[in-house]
């Protein structure tokens, strides 16, 4: 089964060879000095330039060293004593549901923290916060009681921002949206997939393109909008909000085939996008008892990387999550988290072309 992988951005042979040796630093394979760049060079089979470069980084975010400027570099003090030594004890990774029920992506990044981290306490604790506008006194109580070093909020929300930002210990959004917080975001752009699966759609020849939005926040209702006007605008295509970004209260399959229904009866699309797997099952139990198949009456995207996409017929043309590089920037976050303060650290998403998406009719 053919398919076409296309990176909206692609690593850098720098930016492979310090992920390479960043991991190796973390697990312990050189405990005392580092090997001379130019062995480095030969068995990874890549230039000194680029080795001494990737090292260059690694020396600046503080996991090598050197006693002078013409000794060889060493795994710094911080990892030689369990990445990070006392500074990393106790980390709470924070979901709004149970991790049997959270997306692969989300149990992968927290296992992969669990297994770089083991001279700290990587703790999961959950608590039902996404369709809240306040903090759960339950998650109050945890970090009062626990006082974790570094607490990481997996799809937060801006009521659990600004109460963040009270409680003494650096605060991490690992998805979601901090608001005017000011706290530090990790995260896929929402608006960069949406504009790459409109454009691709586009040239598919479709026009009648919906993106239901099940219990979305307001803010990120408006930037998906704007996205959706400003490409369709390009396009010379006519917008409708009620028709095109249906909006669903909450994130339950009732609502989304009951917005499906509203859509289909005002006029069938002849695509659909989806924020997740959840959603695109209850959409194809939707298309079947319509009599609707995929891609021949409706084409199919959906954001979320799912396992499940490549064993469904036809595979689903979806994003890639980049695990490892969210694992890489949560641990550099960890270590420097006073040098990147507030900013939005950025990933970037893979586009993986299955067959669910054709033609327009």
């Amino acid at each position: 089964m053919a398919r076409n992988e296309k990176a909206i951005t692609s690593l850098t042979l720098t930016d492979s060879v310090e992920n390479h040796l960043r991991q190796a630093l973390l697990e312990g394979l050189w405990s005392d000095r580092i090997p001379a760049i130019r062995l480095i060079a030969a068995e990874l089979g890549v230039s000194a330039s680029t080795v001494s470069a990737a090292l260059g980084r690694l020396k600046k975010e503080g996991l090598v060293s050197s006693v002078t400027s013409r000794s060889r570099l060493r795994p710094s003090a911080n990892v030689r004593q369990g990445l990070g030594g006392d500074s990393l004890k106790r980390i709470t990774f924070l979901t709004h549901t149970p991790l049997h029920s959270a997306s692969p992506v989300i149990n992968d990044v927290y296992r992969e923290l669990v297994k770089r981290l083991p001279a700290a306490k990587v703790r999961h604790r959950d608590c039902p916060f996404f369709d809240s506008n306040q903090v759960p006194m339950k998650i109050k109580r945890m970090i009062r009681e626990e006082r974790p070093d570094f607490l990481i909020v997996v799809s937060g929300r801006p009521a659990i921002a600004m109460w963040a930002r009270e409680c003494g210990i650096p605060v991490l959004f690992f998805g979601g949206d901090p608001g005017a917080s000011g706290l530090p975001f990790l995260g896929v752009s929402s608006e960069e997939m949406l504009k790459e699966a409109l454009e691709r759609l586009i040239a598919l020849g479709h026009r009648r393109i919906v993106l239901p939005l099940c219990g979305r926040m307001e803010a990120t209702c408006h930037k998906l909008r704007k996205v959706f006007e400003n490409v369709f605008r390009t396009h010379s295509i006519p917008f409708s909000e009620g028709y095109s970004t249906p909006y669903v209260e909450h994130r339950e399959p009732v609502g989304l085939t009951s917005a499906l229904a509203r859509v289909w009866s005002a006029r069938p699309p002849s695509a659909l996008i989806l924020f997740s797997w959840n959603e695109f099952v209850a959409t194809s139990c939707f298309l079947r008892k319509a009599g609707l198949s995929i891609p021949n009456d409706v084409s199919v995207i959906v954001f979320e990387d799912h396992v499940s996409h490549d064993w469904h017929d036809p595979v689903i043309t979806h994003f890639r999550y980049p695990t490892e590089a969210a694992v890489q920037k949560l641990l550099r976050w960890l270590r420097s988290w006073r040098k990147i303060g507030g900013s939005r650290i950025s990933l970037q998403a893979e586009w993986i072309e299955g067959l669910s998406i054709g033609r327009a009719k």
